[in-house]
């Protein structure tokens, strides 16, 4: 009989020891989820906040002033994530900002890349 209690000392406390090791796996596994989603959430707003950087220049009728900022910006921001500068007037050129007049107007169009999420393509064009 003293064998018997023995027994069941000892399978009560591998029950114990299996759900507390099952209860931790259920924790760990649930903590994962909520730290994927805020792994995602803090991505995005990172995207969003570089994006906006940039997108605060586009549009028409924008003057060279502005373009030399997004140039500056884009100079900056490539050493981050690759992006692509295009003129569409020969005239421009990205390492010579002389050639952009401050009272000259500028329309800049931008593209985003599908899969980041981040500007790819910054094209100039003066009007």
């Amino acid at each position: 009989m003293d064998n018997a209690s023995k027994a069941l000392i000892m399978a009560g406390a591998i029950l114990l020891a299996v759900a507390i090791v099952g209860l931790g796996v259920y924790l760990f596994s649930l903590s994962q989820g909520l730290i994927d989603t805020a792994e995602a959430s803090l991505n995005g707003l990172s995207v969003d906040l570089q994006n906006n950087e940039l997108l605060k220049y586009e549009g028409e009728n924008r003057r060279g002033s502005q373009v030399r900022k997004l140039m500056n910006s884009v100079k900056y921001l490539a050493d981050k994530w690759p992006i692509e500068l295009k003129y569409t007037d020969d005239s421009l050129d990205e390492d010579d900002y002389s050639n952009i007049k401050s009272g000259k107007l500028y329309t800049v169009v931008m593209t985003t890349d599908p899969d980041s999420g981040y500007v790819e393509k910054v094209k100039i064009t003066a009007q």
